[in-house]
């Protein structure tokens, strides 16, 4: 049989080379025989792309579906710790005054005698009404952070 031009020659033929019928069904045969290992293994490869995107997906989908959901409930907690926070801040604001002195209004019947006492309701207030206030803060602190971690390793 017929040398048919190769890799090791960048498939060059040979110059005393004649075509024939038998080396051109060679060449052919050749040919489609590396059509077919390319075409499958083209077709190996979009399978495994594929594959490898549809698992990513999944895993993206479940574990960003588990972190949205999480959200969703501290974001449900963070609004109530708003909420209460703007509710102490409010009460705070209104017990500024002084049941006798209502310091907001001013200084009428604000005397000698009446602002020590005045001014000690209004500390006391304070105080009670900023009971608390830390724990607040403390709990916004802990809310969990979204990481690149948490939302495709599920991780913390």
């Amino acid at each position: 049989m017929k040398q048919i031009p190769s890799a090791d020659a960048d498939y060059k033929a040979p110059p005393e080379m004649e075509l024939d019928r038998q080396l051109w069904d060679a060449v052919f045969a050749s040919i489609s025989k590396r059509l077919k290992l390319l075409e499958g293994k083209a077709i190996t490869y979009d399978e495994t792309v594929d594959r490898l995107t549809n698992q990513a997906l999944a895993l993206i989908g479940t574990n960003v579906t588990a972190e949205i959901e999480a959200r969703r409930g501290d974001l449900v907690a963070l609004a109530k710790l708003a909420d209460d926070l703007s509710a102490r801040i409010t009460a705070l604001l209104v017990a500024l005054g002084a049941d006798d002195v209502r310091i907001k209004t001013a200084i009428d019947g604000l005397s000698a005698k009446t602002v020590q006492a005045a001014l000690v309701e209004v500390v006391a207030k304070v105080a009670t009404n900023a009971t608390g206030l830390s724990d607040l803060a403390s709990a916004f602190a802990r809310q969990r952070r979204i990481t690149v971690a948490s939302l495709f390793l599920g991780g913390a």
